[in-house]
């Protein structure tokens, strides 16, 4: 999907969600543009992700609360990136922590620049 696609979804998204006219909509989506364009440079392959997320949002709000749950959306997953990058490897509650002798041995060993 490219960033035209998904621009011109969400015009038409937020024309039925909210029921204004069009102009109105345009306007309106032309402030998520700048937030849309970074994510699809980013991950060009994440805008189909973005539409259907788009299509789960409730009806009947403002647009400016689609504007900002677009933002939301954006942000959220540009942190999970980050937070994913940090840890190497998503999270998950029911996997095992290690440890507290190892992670005390991780980081002593990290401050004396030795490999554990």
């Amino acid at each position: 999907m490219t960033l035209r696609v998904f621009m011109q979804h969400l015009t038409r998204a937020l024309k039925t969600k909210t029921g204004r006219p069009k102009p109105e909509v345009v306007r309106m989506t032309r402030k998520a543009y700048g937030a849309a364009v970074g994510f699809a440079k980013q991950h060009p392959d994440r805008l189909e992700w973005l539409s259907l997320q788009v299509d789960f949002l409730p009806g009947g709000r403002d647009l400016t609360w689609y504007v900002i749950c677009l933002k939301e959306l954006i942000a959220d997953e540009q942190c999970a990136e980050k937070e994913r990058a940090i840890r190497g490897r998503p999270w998950s509650s029911d996997q095992k922590h290690q440890p507290i002798d190892s992670v005390v041995a991780s980081v002593v060993a990290s401050m004396m620049n030795r490999r554990r």
